[in-house]
């Protein structure tokens, strides 16, 4: 069924725009809006749209939690280097004792005669290359023929550690803290929902199970796979927008219904419907934050700078974002319209 199949088929259901309750206040509500993807044939492009409009309340608990992620850990000598904290001034000498002792050891069990050549380690830059790993070819030019072999056959990391044992040393594994990444932000929005009528327990019901309808998916190629499930686009009254928090698109990943909302079953004698429910919404972002979407107010305001002087020459008027949010919404119209 196309897109716009749906959205008539639910006007006539009364079931496109849900609102509860009736009369919730005209600043204290937020937009939930069920995103549907639809394309005409296959060869066209696939499209969103508006599935339906939820319209509730702000809720009692309105919490936002932004997390970012670091990781410890030894980064080795090598990043370390790379990163400019590898310090191996004065170095040279200890070094060379403990790489001397540890051929010392080496040469007694191979049976090597050499195990030094002539030139040495002098220099705290070839200290520094010997300790961070790029150490083949050194070991091969300033260690011998028993530094050519335990470069090759084990990697002078491994060799350095066993001189340090026997040393009673160990090396430096570089501490440090990176980034990973930014977490992707959940939502949690808790009802209580007390019909009072006939009418209002049909609207509880038509948003618990329309809720249910978007967030799950539907069998593709028979069973082969799945189509995605709806995604939300959620939003606060366009008088509270500025001073709450921004909600990018995000899907509903868990949905708890409570249906003794005051421990104890009571419904109604007529209908039968319960007359207390407990919702809880769960939703998750699918999109990630960054500074771009914090901007300082010197930034804001040359951005609305830029606007005005555009807008100006053509329309004569300004206008701020606040002032259009909602236009083309058809529940803000119906209500202020």
């Amino acid at each position: 069924m196309s897109a716009s199949a749906k959205i008539i088929g639910r006007r006539k259901s009364g079931t496109y725009q849900l609102t509860f309750p009736p009369e919730v206040d005209d600043k204290n509500y937020m937009i939930l809006k069920a995103m549907e993807k639809s394309r005409d044939d296959l060869k066209s492009r696939t499209n969103k749209t508006v599935g339906r409009y939820y319209t509730l309340p702000i809720p009692a608990q309105l919490t936002v939690n932004s997390k970012v992620e670091y990781e410890a850990g030894g980064i080795g000598a090598f990043a370390a280097a790379a990163a400019g904290r590898l310090n191996v001034q004065g170095a040279t000498s200890d070094i060379t004792n403990m790489l001397r002792s540890g051929y010392e050891g080496a040469k007694e069990v191979l049976g090597v005669s050499d195990v030094f050549s002539e030139s040495g380690i002098t220099k705290n830059s070839e200290v520094a290359a010997l300790v961070v790993g790029g150490a083949a070819t050194l070991a091969a030019s300033k260690l011998g023929a028993l530094g050519t072999a335990v470069a090759g056959a084990t990697g002078i990391g491994s060799f350095l550690q066993g001189a340090g044992l026997g040393a009673g040393l160990a090396l430096n594994p570089h501490m440090a803290v990176l980034f990973k990444s930014v977490g992707l932000r959940t939502f949690g929005f808790q009802y209580k929902f007390i019909a009072r009528n006939q009418q209002e327990s049909n609207t509880i019901r038509d948003i618990i199970t329309t809720l249910k309808y978007h967030m799950h998916p539907e069998f593709y190629a028979g069973n082969l796979a799945f189509k995605y499930p709806d995604s939300f686009e959620i939003d606060f009254s366009s008088n509270r927008k500025n001073w709450l928090f921004t909600i990018k698109n995000s899907v509903l990943t868990d949905l708890t219904v409570n249906y003794n909302g005051e421990n104890m079953p009571i419904f109604f004698e007529d209908v039968g419907a319960p007359v207390s429910i407990d919702i809880q919404m769960t939703f998750q972002e699918t999109e990630i934050f960054t500074k771009a979407d914090y901007p300082e107010q010197h930034e804001v305001d040359q951005k609305r700078d830029t606007q005005n002087r555009l807008t100006s020459g053509t329309t004569g008027a300004n206008f701020d974002s606040a002032d259009t949010a909602g236009i083309d919404n058809p529940v803000l119209s119906s209500r202020f319209g």
